[in-house]
């Protein structure tokens, strides 16, 4: 058993970190006997994508043909989710993923609230972990001024669902 998850190439830095999946996979896999495939999807042919989640990550700001979002858009209707993960919390990053976000489904992504089954891990049958609290890298608590806090997802919900999940701080490093 395990999860397909596509890695979404764009001009940047889309492989930042290319141990990560496998590093995903261990972790699925010692939690819940389950683990992580990965495979490079490259942008014009987002929609064709049959892994469940695409993998967006980066540092720079992002920049999409027309064409390419709407490769990303059907991806994401056809039931596909979207995770952006702003690595390293580059804010340039940040921000071009909320428009990008915008532009795929006419909507400003929003925090996640509090009870939502991505944060609190009551979904699927219970198999999921409550991530309600994070702590951070020492570089996130000394930008944040704390230790721990709230992961701050921001989604886009399309047809009930997450379709759109985005990390305005790393997660594809830790």
């Amino acid at each position: 058993r395990s999860i397909s998850i596509g890695r979404l190439r764009h001009k940047g830095e889309w492989d930042i970190c290319p141990g990560a999946v496998r590093r995903l996979g261990e972790v699925l896999t010692a939690c819940m006997s389950v683990g992580a495939q990965e495979q490079a999807v490259d942008r014009a042919q987002a929609a064709s994508c049959k892994a469940p989640l695409l993998w967006l990550a980066g540092t720079e700001g992002l920049d999409f043909s027309p064409q390419e979002l709407a490769q990303i858009k059907k991806y994401v209707e056809d039931g596909g989710t979207l995770f952006i993960d702003s690595t390293a919390g580059s804010e340039a990053f940040l921000e071009s993923a909320r428009k990008m976000a915008k532009e795929i489904s006419g909507l400003d992504a929003q925090e996640l609230p509090a009870d939502h089954p991505l944060l609190t891990g009551r979904f699927a049958g219970g198999a999921g972990s409550d991530v309600s609290t994070v702590a951070w890298s020492r570089a996130a608590a000394k930008k944040l001024g704390a230790p721990r806090g709230k992961p701050g997802l921001l989604g886009v919900a399309i047809n009930g669902r997450a379709a759109i999940v985005i990390s305005p701080y790393s997660v594809i490093g830790p």
